[in-house]
């Protein structure tokens, strides 16, 4: 494990609140940064006696563009609640990258994106890398609960606004016109076998869209789920 894991050391520069569940982590290295491709996740731990020392994987929301990393944490269990009482200048570990989760891994430039919840993340990171990229044909599908949950919203829609010949938005909250759906997909692509299809959210969300595509006819090698898988 010494030998082998990629371990990078990092402090604690920013914990930014997003909504009463949602922070925003920004480390800086403390030595020789991490090297990422927009998409792709890494498994963080801190040093707090607070905090559990296991590290827990998370999705990168920066573009890779710079020297600090950012980390967008949803408190669903004790550990990341926790983290949001933590202070600039606690040493944190980065050990990754991993993954094969990123657009540029695709062949197929028709894509859609699907994100559920705090799924958004590593489409964060993608769509901030976006900019220049114009032979791209890219649909987003951002799934939330309520529009209260949707704290990126914004920075899609600027996103779509700066090359909307090449990406849209469209949020479906949950309280208004239900789940993402084929169906729904149905409404605005004309072909669906022409896309190719990424998707991160809770499991029970990513299973059922993978089943309803591979029903309406798309090859399973068309469907890209994040599951975390080294």
């Amino acid at each position: 494990y010494t030998h082998f894991v990629r371990r990078y050391r990092y402090e604690l520069s920013e914990i930014n609140n997003l909504s009463e569940s949602v922070v925003e982590i920004v480390l800086k290295p403390t030595a020789v940064p991490i090297n990422f491709q927009a998409g792709q996740f890494a498994y963080l731990s801190f040093e707090n006696p607070q905090i559990d020392s296991e590290a827990h994987p998370y999705s990168f929301s920066n573009a890779n563009n710079g020297p600090y990393v950012r980390f967008t944490i949803k408190a669903l269990g004790d550990d990341t609640i926790k983290i949001k009482q933590l202070f600039p200048g606690t040493t944190a570990y980065v050990e990754g990258p991993y993954g094969m989760f990123s657009y540029k891994n695709v062949r197929n430039h028709k894509q859609v994106w699907i994100a559920g919840g705090i799924g958004i993340t590593p489409f964060l990171s993608m769509a901030r890398s976006l900019s220049g990229k114009k032979h791209y044909d890219i649909r987003f599908y951002y799934g939330i609960e309520s529009l209260d949950d949707a704290v990126f919203l914004q920075e899609f829609i600027d996103i779509t606004r700066h090359i909307p010949e090449n990406f849209s938005t469209t949020v479906v909250s949950e309280n208004i016109s239900g789940f993402v759906s084929v169906d729904l997909l149905k409404k605005s692509l004309q072909n669906l076998a022409e896309f190719d299809y990424m998707i991160c959210g809770p499991p029970s969300m990513m299973k059922a869209i993978r089943q309803q595509l591979k029903q309406s006819g798309v090859e399973d090698s068309q469907i890209h789920i994040e599951s975390f898988s080294l």
